[in-house]
């Protein structure tokens, strides 16, 4: 099929195109690419179907030459489009599925994040070990462990939904974190990342509009991106969401679902308060807006500041609620949950069986001893947000001695310091980071279009002695930088 025979193309996806660029907020690559995948999964763009030049198309659509072949390199990355020497690109299959294959950036969440082997990784904002006194329960023999691991677990280990007492126990956190909850209305997943996922997947098409904070958790950016949704930068301060902002979006894009971090937000440590609470909820309510709402940090919460409750407390507020056990525990025993109505939690549960039959049964059990162990020890948690505290204000007095001109504070809550280099690049100080022996998480990864590009997210939930060798390192790669140009290398992780 060539371009001059494609009348369809010409006469009614250029000018939805068109239109929709001149909305957009953030790159236009991003919004093009998305807008040609959706062409493709809705079988407006054929397979076999030739896309017009890159000049032509560009002119077409009022935009550079430049910026439509980065939204087809993407594509031809996917494995939707594939480009034919001196004939042009054509649409090469059409998706079965509203998930795209990674794109070149996503695999660096694999390549060079997970298997990194830099000595101090100030990157992975959790816990690095679990905690040592909850794991005397299970201190004897490895026999007796593994009896008390595999006792008492479904016949042949396969649960979409989750073991009942796993199931049981995810509730009641989301319950003590003031979201009522049972059993019925959880999914046990691996980890929160999965139940971020299975939402999108059953919530949002390839297009769709999604609202994100900005700044944002950059995991769920790279779910967006696999999904062929358009993430929508919602503005955010020390109290969350903008309401002003998501008015804004609302009146720019009509309603689209929110993801939003409420309780303890990742990455700039924003506390959700009631006042902006119930601004956020009239918004949602007037606007029929589905949210997401990640509570993974909700009991992170470090100094004296009022917590609103969940939006989804709200019970006019629609959507999905999703937690995990590895901010607080330990983050590879990859147990986290969703909570949602029930429609929705059918088809999500249905989409999970056919994706891994269901989160291991050992895990959750052990995830589940530990959870137990921790609400019949409330004393454990308030030695835990010391702990935390103390190593929050040692790595602030460390930047403060040894880095001055870094911008700093204290956050409320939270594993991690937000931090802004004046005039300076987080990715290029991430290499340079790197080379020094500390893995660090670029704050460009945490934004949709650029703007947090001289930031790092910095975890602080290490020993301090660890914290201290690292600032060391880091004032070492500091004065590095003056010194030779960098070899840009970004990061993605939790």
């Amino acid at each position: 099929m060539s371009w001059a025979t494609t009348s369809e193309l010409d006469q009614s996806l250029l000018p939805r195109w068109r239109a929709e660029l001149r909305q957009a907020d953030g790159p236009l690559r991003d919004h093009l690419a998305a807008g040609i995948f959706t062409a493709v999964c809705h079988g407006e763009l054929a397979v076999g179907a030739r896309l017009p030049a890159e000049r032509r198309l560009a002119d077409a659509l009022g935009i550079s030459r430049g910026t439509v072949v980065a939204a087809l390199d993407q594509l031809v990355d996917r494995g939707v489009l594939e480009r034919r020497a001196g004939s042009g690109s054509y649409v090469r299959s059409a998706p079965i599925t509203a998930v795209a294959p990674s794109t070149p950036r996503d695999q660096t969440l694999v390549d060079f994040w997970m298997n990194h082997q830099t000595p101090i990784d100030l990157a992975i904002s959790s816990p690095i070990t679990p905690p040592a006194e909850l794991l005397e329960a299970w201190q004897g023999t490895a026999t007796d462990a593994v009896d008390a691991l595999l006792g008492h677990l479904p016949e042949h280990g396969y649960s979409a939904y989750g073991v009942p007492e796993m199931r049981q126990l995810a509730a009641e956190q989301l319950t003590g974190q003031s979201l009522p909850s049972t059993a019925d209305d959880v999914i046990v997943t691996c980890g929160a990342q999965q139940a971020l996922q299975l939402s999108i997947r059953a919530l949002v098409k390839p297009g769709d509009r999604v609202f994100v904070d900005s700044p944002t958790y950059p995991g769920f950016l790279a779910i967006l991106r696999q999904s062929g949704a358009v993430p929508v930068p919602v503005r955010c301060d020390a109290e969350g969401v903008m309401p002003a902002d998501l008015q804004r979006a609302i009146g720019e894009h009509g309603p689209a679902l929110l993801a939003t971090s409420t309780l303890v937000s990742n990455p700039n440590a924003a506390v959700l308060s009631p006042r902006r609470r119930e601004e956020l909820v009239a918004a949602i309510v007037a606007h029929d807006v589905v949210v997401i709402e990640d509570l993974t940090l909700a009991d992170t919460l470090l100094d004296d500041v009022e917590q609103a409750s969940p939006l989804m407390a709200d019970p006019r507020v629609r959507g999905v609620a999703v937690g995990s056990a590895s901010k607080v525990i330990w983050g590879g025993l990859r147990v986290g949950w969703l909570r949602t109505q029930e429609t929705w939690l059918r088809r999500i549960a249905q989409a999970k069986a056919l994706e891994d039959f269901g989160t291991s049964p050992v895990t959750q059990r052990l995830a589940a001893e530990l959870l137990r162990g921790l609400a019949q020890n409330p004393s454990w948690h308030e030695a835990r947000r010391s702990q935390l505290r103390e190593r929050r204000d040692l790595l602030v007095e460390l930047i403060h001695e040894h880095l001055p001109s870094w911008g700093v504070q204290a956050p409320p809550g939270g594993l991690s310091l937000w931090v802004r280099l004046p005039g300076g690049d987080g990715s290029e100080f991430a290499a340079e980071a790197d080379r020094s022996g500390v893995h660090v998480m670029p704050g460009e990864q945490c934004g949709t279009d650029g703007t947090y590009s001289d930031h790092l997210r910095l975890c602080f939930d290490r020993e301090p002695d660890v914290l201290r060798e690292a600032v060391t390192r880091l004032a070492q790669a500091q004065t590095e930088m003056t010194r030779a140009p960098i070899r840009v290398v970004t990061t993605v992780g939790p």
